[in-house]
């Protein structure tokens, strides 16, 4: 009871003690391991506050967005539902500082879009958005190439367990833009979970010549197949 009460007072600072959120997370810790119920059940929480503090360079805490992800993992294997909800948003925003070499990051496209692709793997809206942008983007410099390509290996080797669309592409077609990411299918203003399905005999005045099924559920080659039948691509 002494080390968690202690701990609490640590993480705002309280009872003449200096704050020192850092410290209050080893004495929880320890708190935890001696058996104290509520050192177990705070320490999720006081992890999680920890990793927020450090992205943002709030409560005195100097900004570590590196160290900020590292500690919401951690805040995530201890079961903390709110680092569940924190860390894709974070990593979103850590792949748009290395993309553009903001925040005092150096610019690195090639690690922008493995962690963009870990935030959209995790439900990241905007991350979904921006990830097939910063490919499309990045294929224009060889030089980034063979880092393009082992993502692509890495994505690929993913792909288990029954569900095949654990990647993301835009397929430029006849009809206009088709994206593809693990959690949707979207042509213009249309997405759908589950993927795309038009029977008629033109779309978007544009003939077909077979029915068009995209599903998300489905490798790469697969969707590709599938444009290609309806003459699409």
């Amino acid at each position: 009871m002494v080390l968690h009460g202690y701990a609490a007072n640590l993480v705002n600072g309280g009872d003449d003690i200096a704050q020192d959120v850092a410290k209050s997370i080893e004495v929880c810790k320890e708190a935890a391991s001696l058996g104290s119920k509520d050192a177990q059940r705070n320490l999720p929480k006081i992890v999680n506050a920890y990793a927020a503090r450090l992205f943002n360079g709030s409560h005195g805490t100097v900004q570590d967005v590196s160290k900020a992800i590292e500690i919401c993992r951690e805040a995530v294997a201890l079961g903390s539902k709110d680092a569940e909800r924190n860390l894709p948003a974070m990593l979103s925003d850590y792949a748009l500082f290395l993309i553009n070499g903001e925040n005092g990051f150096e610019k690195d496209t090639a690690k922008a879009i493995e962690i963009c692709q870990e935030a959209a793997n995790l439900g990241d809206s905007a991350a979904i958005i921006n990830l097939p942008l910063m490919i499309e983007s990045s294929q224009s410099t060889d030089s980034l190439s063979p880092s393009i390509d082992s993502l692509s290996l890495n994505v690929k080797k993913e792909t288990t367990s029954g569900f095949k669309g654990n990647w993301t592409r835009v397929f430029e077609t006849k009809v206009g833009d088709i994206l593809h990411t693990p959690t949707m299918t979207q042509w213009g203003g249309i997405t759908s979970g589950r993927g795309l399905s038009f029977n008629g005999q033109t779309l978007n005045d544009i003939p077909l010549l077979a029915p068009l099924e995209l599903e998300t559920n489905s490798t790469p080659e697969e969707f590709l197949a599938a444009l290609q039948r309806s003459g699409l691509i």
